[in-house]
C-alpha cells in the first residue's frame, strides 16, 4: 500500500475525488504533500477538510458527493 493516499476516495463514472480529513490543528505529513501534489498535476480533484465536528464533515461530504 502507498502511503500519504487521502483518507477516502470518490470514485463516478465522470470524475474522481479524493477527501483527507484533519483536526482543526492537523496538518498534511510530507508524503500526503505530494500525494496532493500529484492529483492537482493530473487535475484530479484533491480535498483536505480541516473540522472537529462530524456534522460539518457529513455536510462536507453530502456536497462534494452531489457535485461529482
Amino acid at each position: 500500500m502507498r502511503t500519504g493516499i487521502a483518507d477516502y476516495v470518490f470514485v463516478t463514472p465522470l470524475k474522481t475525488a479524493f477527501l483527507e480529513v484533519k483536526t482543526r490543528s492537523g496538518t498534511l505529513t510530507d508524503t500526503q504533500k505530494s500525494f496532493r501534489d500529484e492529483c492537482i498535476t493530473k487535475d484530479i480533484a484533491h480535498y483536505v477538510l480541516k473540522t472537529s465536528s462530524v456534522d460539518e464533515a457529513f455536510i462536507f461530504v453530502r456536497n462534494l458527493v452531489a457535485s461529482l
